[in-house]
């Protein structure tokens, strides 16, 4: 088995949350593990994040790693999307190489501060395409995702903070859907793990569940449990 070298971590707020680690200047889930592994950290969570951006920037990240780099995911809502973002400069995600600019945007349904033609876009597309397809998609972008980690010896682990769909959501029984849910690096979809943590210091929004310090050492302490990888 390789030495681990590295810790790499996508997500969004819940994974890098400028409330915590720019304002409080204080530690998230990720830190803890470099406190205990004494690894280096790649932290490549976006405020808002969609799951498409998600996987395509870690599938686009991991192009240069190897069996010495292992990869945390943490997926939000089904809820979100993309936009055209070259407009947009200022949310380029260009922190982690500059020459690997993201030319789209994500953007949340319920986001007031939304541009005329993206709360139109998101209302059409509302119409159209219905959350199981939504699910099926996601299901189809994981399925690419790990198979590419695999071929590299790469290990991972995803798992869902918040749920992604409607807990009542019954998934189409797909062959992506099933080598996902039989998939021991990716917990349940329908069991977030943010919803263990049942102290209110864990938080300090708890309508949108965003994480204190303590709340992500918490977290922290699940996921080193759940995933037996530096063994």
């Amino acid at each position: 088995m390789s030495k681990i070298k590295q810790l790499y971590v996508n997500g969004c707020s819940f994974t890098n949350d400028p409330v915590i680690y720019y304002t409080n200047k204080q530690k998230q889930y990720c830190d803890f593990f470099k406190d205990k592994y004494q690894f280096d950290v790649i932290n490549r969570g976006v405020p808002g994040s969609c799951n498409r951006r998600i996987i395509r920037t870690t599938l686009r990240d991991c192009l240069q790693f190897d069996s010495t780099t292992v990869v945390i995911l943490q997926l939000t809502s089904l809820y979100r999307t993309e936009v055209d973002s070259l407009d947009q400069s200022w949310q380029n995600d260009d922190y982690f190489d500059p020459s690997q600019e993201e030319i789209f945007r994500s953007v949340k349904i319920a986001d007031d501060s939304n541009s005329k033609p993206v709360k139109d876009f998101i209302k059409s597309k509302s119409k159209v395409v219905s959350e199981k397809q939504m699910f099926d998609e996601l299901m189809v972008d994981l399925v690419m995702l790990t198979s590419y980690l695999e071929s590299k010896d790469i290990r991972y682990f995803i798992y869902s903070h918040d749920y992604v769909s409607d807990p009542k959501l019954q998934p189409h029984d797909s062959t992506f859907f099933r080598k996902i849910k039989d998939n021991k690096n990716i917990t349940s979809f329908f069991e977030p793990l943010s919803y263990k943590l049942t102290n209110d210091e864990c938080f300090y929004d708890t309508l949108h569940g965003h994480l204190t310090e303590k709340g992500h050492y918490e977290m922290f302490k699940q996921l080193d449990t759940l995933i037996n990888i530096f063994d």
